[in-house]
């Protein structure tokens, strides 16, 4: 049984939103789970054109302070009414659910709240990160941040069998870990993945999965490619008709960085499939 029961989701009313949302009613659904749907009204795009006391220099364009109030409302109406939506689904699954709307930067205040949660759903893109291809802003500062695995959507797709892609690092095995949690009772199948130019290399790093899957009793089928990591593991997901991939958030290429891995950054912009970070 996953030991999964509760799931955040950051709502702002966007397409990638709702397929989030979706994905986290449907693994919710199998174990149990509650889901808390949250908004954050977004404090610095209301006051980042304001000019504080002491600022020494002033925006070109200085709007009443009524203009400012006025899109606070229009934020805080917008994001209940994606609330609204969230709630109207939630009744259709049956599965539970507690809307939340509060104030600050998002990425600071979901990654805040993630740690009372097991995992965070987002949407690739929110509403205001339209005409770019990958993830917005928000998406790339909660990743970083949260202490807690992170499911990135761009669109929805049942999740019934799941492509893991291990790679030995230790960022990788906490993608194992997830696993476990997600499976025995969960009834998922997994497609376990290992990229490596050497056999005798790539077979013992999945002889490393094995050991540890198996004694979680999952149902794996394991896989050694060669060539681009993340060529091979969108590949292989999409040969094996997986809806969801799951990977460590860094891997050996970034153990040093601060920001995404290649692989991950690559499969999040060319992949429409949803990707669970392990963290």
């Amino acid at each position: 049984m996953s030991t999964w029961k509760r799931y955040l989701v950051g709502i702002d009313g966007s397409d990638s939103s709702k397929a989030a949302l979706r994905i986290a009613f449907e693994i919710a659904g199998r174990f149990g789970g509650m889901v808390t749907g949250m908004n954050v009204v977004d404090q610095e795009q209301v006051t980042r054109p304001m000019i504080a006391p002491g600022m020494p220099y002033a925006p070109i364009d200085i709007k009443p302070l009524e203009y400012y109030n006025n899109l606070q409302d229009e934020l805080v109406k917008n994001g209940q009414h994606a609330l609204d939506e969230a709630g109207a689904i939630a009744r259709k699954t049956g599965v539970g659910w507690t809307p939340i709307q509060t104030m600050g930067l998002p990425g600071d205040v979901l990654s805040r709240a993630a740690k009372s949660h097991d995992c965070l759903f987002l949407g690739e893109r929110g509403v205001g990160d339209t005409g770019r291809k990958g993830p917005g802003k928000e998406v790339l500062n909660v990743v970083r941040h949260c202490p807690r695995p992170v499911l990135v959507a761009e669109k929805f797709h049942p999740v019934s069998r799941i492509l893991v892609a291990y790679d030995g690092s230790p960022e990788a095995a906490k993608a194992l870990r997830t696993a476990a949690d997600l499976g025995g009772q969960g009834g998922y199948e997994f497609h376990l993945v290992t990229v490596s130019e050497a056999q005798r290399a790539g077979e013992m790093t999945m002889e490393e999965a094995r050991s540890y899957l198996d004694a979680h009793g999952l149902k794996v089928e394991y896989h050694l490619a060669e060539g681009d990591p993340s060529d091979q593991i969108i590949a292989k997901a999409k040969e094996f008709k997986c809806g969801l991939i799951l990977m460590g958030a860094f891997g050996h290429r970034t153990l040093h960085q601060l920001v995404f891995g290649t692989t991950v950054e690559k499969i999040l912009i060319d992949c429409e499939l949803p990707v669970l970070l392990a963290k």
